[in-house]
C-alpha cells in the first residue's frame, strides 16, 4: 500500500514539475509566436521477463500526454524472443509520456509515465511480472543523460 502510495505522489509530482516548467517556458517567451518545443534524441529500451526467468512476449505502445485533445500515439513496438525492445525517438522536453506493455493476445499488463528531463540520452525499463498475478515483482530505471548517468530502484 505504502509503495504504491509512493508511486501516485510520485507520480502527481512529476506531471506538476512539467506543468510548472511549460508555464514558466511560456511566460519567459518575449515573441507572440508560439514556442517551438525542445526535443532530444532519446533511446528507449525495454526488458521484460517473468518471474521464471522466462522473456515476455507482446509489444510495447508509446504516447505522449496531451494536456488538451486526445494524447499522440508514437507507436507500437514488438518485444524480441528476449523480452527485449529498443526505440530511438526524438522526444520533447519536459513531454510527459505514456507507455503500455501488451500481452500477445494484446490485453494490457502494465502501463506507466515518465518526463523528458533536458540532457537525457536514453532510457532504460526492467521489469519482472509474476506469470500468476501479472503483478510486477522487480522494475529499474536507468538514465543515461549528457552531463549525468544515474539509476534508481
Amino acid at each position: 500500500m505504502k509503495s504504491t502510495l509512493v508511486r501516485i505522489a510520485f507520480r502527481v509530482l512529476l506531471v506538476l514539475v512539467a506543468i510548472f516548467a511549460c508555464a514558466t517556458m511560456s511566460l519567459a517567451q518575449t515573441s507572440i509566436a508560439a514556442p517551438t518545443p525542445a526535443t532530444e534524441s532519446v533511446t528507449l529500451t525495454g526488458r521484460f521477463n517473468w518471474d521464471s526467468g522466462a522473456a515476455l512476449q507482446g509489444s510495447v505502445s508509446l504516447f505522449q500526454q496531451i494536456l488538451v485533445g486526445p494524447n499522440q500515439s508514437l507507436g507500437t513496438w514488438h518485444l524480441n524472443s528476449r523480452g527485449y525492445v529498443s526505440v530511438p525517438l526524438t522526444l520533447q522536453v519536459w513531454g510527459v509520456y505514456r507507455f503500455e506493455l501488451h500481452d500477445t493476445a494484446g490485453s494490457l499488463l502494465k502501463s506507466g509515465v515518465f518526463v523528458v528531463f533536458p540532457s537525457l540520452l536514453a532510457g532504460e525499463l526492467r521489469v519482472v511480472i509474476a506469470q500468476a498475478t501479472n503483478q510486477v515483482v522487480s522494475a529499474k530505471f536507468i538514465v543515461s543523460m549528457s552531463d549525468l548517468i544515474t539509476s534508481g530502484p
